[in-house]
C-alpha cells in the first residue's frame, strides 16, 4: 500500500458561481498531500484569503474543512466540481 505522500495526483476543485451557465465552472484550487502525508489546500491566484473551520493552517479533514464563503466570489456557489488526473482511475469515457 502507498503511503498518502507519494505520487498521488492533486484534487482540483472547480465552482460554478449562482447564475452561471452550467458548464461555467472555475478552478479554486487543488487538494494535495505534503511531503509528510497531511492533507492540504493550494488556492488559485486570486483567492489566497480562503477560509476554513478550524483555521487555514490546521490539515484539511472531516473536522476542518473548506468554505465555499468568500467575498470574492460575488456570487453564492451553487456548483462543484472534483477532478484527480490520475492514471489509475478513469471515469467518464
Amino acid at each position: 500500500m502507498r503511503e498518502r505522500k507519494d505520487n498521488y495526483p492533486p484534487v482540483e476543485i472547480w465552482l460554478r458561481k449562482q447564475g452561471a451557465g452550467q458548464e461555467d465552472f472555475f478552478k479554486y484550487g487543488e487538494l494535495y498531500y505534503d511531503n509528510t502525508g497531511v492533507l492540504c489546500f493550494r488556492p488559485e491566484a486570486g483567492y489566497e484569503n480562503w477560509t476554513s473551520t478550524k483555521g487555514i493552517t490546521k490539515p484539511i479533514d472531516a473536522n476542518n474543512q473548506l468554505s465555499l464563503v468568500n467575498e470574492r466570489f460575488g456570487a453564492l456557489i451553487v456548483g462543484l466540481k472534483l477532478i484527480q488526473n490520475s492514471p489509475l482511475l478513469q471515469n467518464g469515457l
